[in-house]
């Protein structure tokens, strides 16, 4: 079993209201509540007392991770992005020692936020709009796509946004850990009645979109994208009823 500490700005959590005191999301009234990912997320990680739960655990164990180390999970973790404005938020950011550093998605059946295209243009025809776009965002999103595919943003952009931003996010912490392995884990919380089995259906389509533009991975199933070609980068996926 992987022992795993959480824990925010020095306050340790072990609990749902320890998670909550620590790192509140933004919209309380919106994302804490029983069906929504945020704090289906603080359930089902302090739900195991210190231990990784099973479903994470059989990744770990399928990438060769190591018993031995403590996990230490830090929940809201924010890493900062190229460009002005807030960084990548993790809605929980996993680190072993010097071996690896998962990212965690959570989600119920909320989408992974606009497409590229949406994201930089709104609903504008973004082929004759690009002399438009504020400076600033540029360099946001096309420093993301010459990181990830080694080339500029003019390709691939109807992925979601937050896919690419996540990536980038956890290849950043990997490489400031020192680590060659990183992890984009997508978790799908699944509660009866909080969600809508055609959002989800949409949800990991999208992500599948988003492996898809990776390419062909090597023999493990890693990705060695542009910007840090001595990083294995995994995408894993976990559904879970909660």
């Amino acid at each position: 079993m992987y022992k795993l500490e959480l824990k925010k700005k020095g306050k340790i959590i072990k609990s749902v209201d320890d998670w909550y005191n620590a790192a509140p999301p933004k919209n309380p009234s919106l994302h804490w509540k029983d069906g929504r990912s945020t704090k289906e997320l603080a359930k089902y990680m302090t739900s195991t007392k210190g231990y990784m739960p099973k479903e994470i655990e059989n990744i770990l164990t399928k990438l060769g991770c190591n018993t031995n180390i403590t996990f230490y999970g830090e929940p809201e973790a924010v890493t900062s992005l190229e460009g002005r404005g807030g960084g990548r938020n993790h809605d929980l950011l996993l680190v072993q020692g010097n071996e690896v550093v998962i990212g965690v998605e959570a989600k119920s059946d909320e989408d992974f936020g606009k497409i590229v295209c949406k994201e930089l243009f709104g609903n504008k025809d973004y082929k004759e709009l690009f002399d438009s776009i504020s400076g600033n965002k540029f360099t946001r999103v096309n420093s993301l796509y010459n990181d990830i595919y080694g080339y500029d943003l003019y390709k691939n952009m109807e992925l979601r946004y937050q896919l690419l931003t996540a990536t980038e996010g956890i290849l950043k912490e990997a490489k400031k850990a020192n680590v060659s392995k990183a992890v984009l884990l997508v978790i799908t919380l699944k509660k009866e009645g909080c969600y809508s089995e055609k959002k989800v259906e949409t949800n990991l389509q999208d992500l599948k979109n988003f492996v898809t533009s990776l390419g062909t991975p090597l023999e493990d199933g890693q990705y060695n994208l542009p910007v840090y070609p001595d990083i294995d980068f995994y995408v894993e996926h976990v559904e879970v009823e909660v």
